[in-house]
């Protein structure tokens, strides 16, 4: 893989590419990607250097060997920060960090009344998808809330400039979905998690974004293991499901859904309450349940180097959120399994790129632990202290 680093300004306009980088580029699944590069501050383009510190700036980055495929990565900067030093200024470095455009979505909250502003919202109401009682496809309910909340649909004020949304295709499972003072970025996560669909924000070469849904593609002629050559090391673990029945109290009912196969596997019975006591749509409950149950199922997780075969390329054979096949090897003995790849971490360095996929069910990544449960308690945080 060879890479092409594009600077862009705080208007999105690409102003120019830099080179002689370093840096490491981290694409997520349905998440927030980040990225970080080093370029030394004598080779940067004067046009490029006019911008590069700016907030609001970034970074759009597309693979040479398939220039007019998706950008591996890109969006805007949050952190700059340059060395140099004392008789030679103009030998030092700048190192920039940024993120995805995913995080436009982690910036906006789901109103209750999407065409009201914040101090004229009702407590207690609550935005459905689809209006009223029963199901839409996943799609279609994911879209609404984007488009009411940060698209061309919201109040001008909470518009995402240039963001657009490509045509509804109406595409993965039917499901009902309620919200309000929720993340937009977690609501739009659950929904795509239970509808099977995979969203990005993807950053056009005019400068303006699109918002495209897609369905995830089964890899079944990509194998990743060592015997295939596409594996050169890696890590493989499994984490016990926490939980395995939900449930659920709801303004008219309780509700029970279980998976009785992690019950059998693990010989454990694992229950989770979940208070639903905001609505007595039953297919708002059901929702709530799929995504417990979800969330909790057990996780297998392969972090491995690899590389680049005329069968398994990544960003040609295979794409981020695609199922692929992939070699679990316990005490030297090799079993395949399938499953979904998480994250993507790609390092650009002098002597050449190497990439490690994270490759596993939801909740699998090679972020550090820390990090993740800081996300789960701040939803706990926010589950109990709602006031409606």
């Amino acid at each position: 893989m060879r890479t092409v680093w594009e600077v862009f300004d705080p208007d999105r306009v690409p102003v120019g590419a830099i080179e002689q980088v370093t840096g490491v580029l981290l694409p997520r699944y349905n998440d927030i990607g980040t990225w970080s590069y080093t370029v030394a501050a004598r080779s940067i383009p004067s046009e490029v250097r006019a911008v590069i510190n700016e907030p609001g700036s970034g970074i759009r980055v597309t693979n040479a060997d398939y220039p007019d495929g998706e950008p591996i990565i890109a969006g805007p900067m949050t952190k700059p920060a340059e060395s140099w030093g004392e008789d030679a200024p103009w030998d030092g470095q700048l190192v920039v960090a940024g993120v995805s455009w995913e995080q436009h979505l982690a910036d906006r909250v789901t109103y209750g009344s999407p065409s009201s502003a914040w101090t004229a919202q009702t407590p207690g109401t609550l935005y459905r998808r689809p209006a009223g009682s029963g199901t839409a496809a996943a799609e279609t309910v994911a879209r609404a809330f984007i488009n009411v909340n940060a698209g061309p649909g919201a109040l001008v004020a909470r518009r995402v400039a240039g963001l657009a949304l490509e045509a509804d295709g109406a595409r993965g499972a039917l499901l009902a979905k309620a919200s309000a003072n929720e993340p937009l970025l977690e609501v739009v996560q659950h929904i795509c998690a239970v509808g099977g669909l995979r969203f990005q924000v993807l950053h056009q070469p005019d400068g303006s974004l699109l918002l495209r849904f897609t369905v995830p593609a089964t890899r079944s002629d990509v194998l990743l293991s060592v015997d295939s050559g596409a594996v050169r090391s890696g890590t493989h673990s499994v984490a016990a499901p926490t939980c395995s029945r939900a449930l659920i109290s709801s303004e008219v009912s309780l509700v029970e859904m279980s998976d009785a196969s992690r019950e059998t596997l693990w010989r454990r019975r694992i229950e989770r309450v979940l208070d639903q006591g905001s609505t007595s749509d039953p297919d708002e409950i059901t929702e709530a349940g799929d995504e417990v149950l979800l969330d909790g199922r057990a996780t297998a997780m392969l972090a491995a180097t690899v590389v680049d075969t005329d069968d398994a390329s990544y960003g040609v054979d295979y794409l981020l959120g695609d199922v692929v096949p992939y070699e679990q090897r316990v005490l030297d003995q090799g079993v395949i399994a399938t499953d979904t790849i998480r994250e993507v971490k790609i390092t650009v360095a002098a002597d050449g790129v190497r990439i490690e996929p994270v490759i596993g069910a939801e909740g699998a990544t090679g972020s550090p632990g820390p990090y993740r449960r800081i996300r789960s308690v701040g939803k706990l945080v926010r589950q109990v202290s709602r006031p409606w």
